[in-house]
């Protein structure tokens, strides 16, 4: 018989995909090659993070997996971009100025 271990309310991290995550990895460690380490954190506008995910997404939707720069899969490249952008609206506060969406709630 084994020991309890209490998980209820416990966030469910183990339905995250490794793969997912290492293809994520990849391309942030590719970045390092192009950018400073952090670069991101230092924050990026919005509207360039929105721009690339759908440029690398159109890529995906065309047939084209790889990206040709980095040798990555583009929808990878498009998940960084996304990372990104849930982590400056989880901090909100820290990244509010490179918010420069258009207010469309009218």
């Amino acid at each position: 018989m084994g020991g309890d271990h209490f998980d209820e309310g416990k966030l469910r991290v183990d339905l995250v995909s490794v793969d997912a995550l290492r293809g994520l990895a990849e391309v942030l460690t590719f970045g390092c090659e192009k950018y400073d380490e952090r670069n991101w954190q230092k924050g990026i506008n919005f509207s360039k993070l929105y721009a690339s995910t759908l440029r690398h997404l159109f890529l995906f939707f065309e047939g084209e997996d790889i990206d040709k720069e980095s040798r990555k899969l583009a929808i990878d490249h498009a998940q960084c971009c996304v990372h990104f952008l849930s982590h400056y609206l989880h901090n909100y506060e820290l990244y509010k100025k490179f918010d420069d969406r258009k207010d469309v709630r009218g």
